[in-house]
């Protein structure tokens, strides 16, 4: 799904870049809390609460739930978990905003 568009990624509720398929960006954030969040059209991932420390670098993966099959239900009842944000490998797993 969405293999032509590109997610806005929010952080602490403010756009600052585009992902597409197969990108990665890097987005220079000052050291403490955080929330991360990708956004499509009225589609969203649930927000990631983030704690970055000095010269920690951390990583996530994105993708949607979505398939040819289901996106009627991720469009609709599911817009809230559309996307989804996975960490990659690193000490200190995020966690889900408001867990």
């Amino acid at each position: 799904m969405d293999r032509l568009r590109r997610y806005k990624v929010l952080l602490d509720g403010r756009q600052v870049s585009l992902i597409g398929r197969g990108e990665r960006i890097v987005l220079p954030v000052e050291p403490g809390e955080h929330t991360l969040q990708l956004a499509i059209d009225w589609a969203t991932s649930p927000p990631v609460a983030l704690r970055v420390e000095v010269g920690e670098e951390v990583g996530m993966r994105c993708a949607s739930n979505a398939s040819p099959l289901t996106v009627l239900y991720w469009i609709t009842f599911g817009r809230r978990r559309y996307l989804r944000l996975e960490p990659e490998a690193r000490s200190g797993t995020p966690q889900p905003a408001g867990a």
